[in-house]
């Protein structure tokens, strides 16, 4: 019964921090952290920090499947009026950061959005997403 879910109960925020975590545990062991607080009464935030020098090139093969997984779980919040539900902090290698925001429908487009973006080798600076409920 503990899995079972009323009608508009949120998602708690260690159930969602254990899904990330799990599917990032990879990333997780070259200096990643993840973090999920409370952003409003419908949404948590989840942040995703690289805090090594992590280049898009060594993590995008778990990261894009990752967030496919997470927009198949979860209800995701949208970022401003274009309704984009990832935002990406990537840093070239003079350290310049650029936030680049990309919609659910979009994710196998990602390198190619980062790419439109910078050129060059990326470092992974942050990744945030809002999450409202389980699907």
């Amino acid at each position: 019964m503990k899995h079972l879910r009323k009608f508009n109960e949120r998602v708690e925020h260690e159930e969602i921090k254990y899904f990330c975590e799990i599917n990032l545990a990879y990333l997780l062991d070259e200096g990643v952290d993840v973090r999920v607080s409370y952003y409003d009464s419908s949404e948590d935030e989840v942040v995703i920090d690289f805090h090594e020098k992590i280049f898009w090139n060594e993590c995008k093969d778990h990261i894009i499947p990752f967030l496919s997984r997470v927009g198949n779980k979860y209800e995701l919040g949208e970022f401003g009026i274009i309704k984009n539900n990832f935002m990406f902090a990537v840093k070239g290698t003079h350290g310049i950061r650029v936030d680049v925001n990309i919609s659910y429908d979009n994710i196998d487009d990602v390198e190619q959005r980062l790419s439109k973006h910078w050129e060059g080798n990326l470092i992974m600076d942050r990744i945030v997403f809002y999450v409202k409920n389980e699907k």
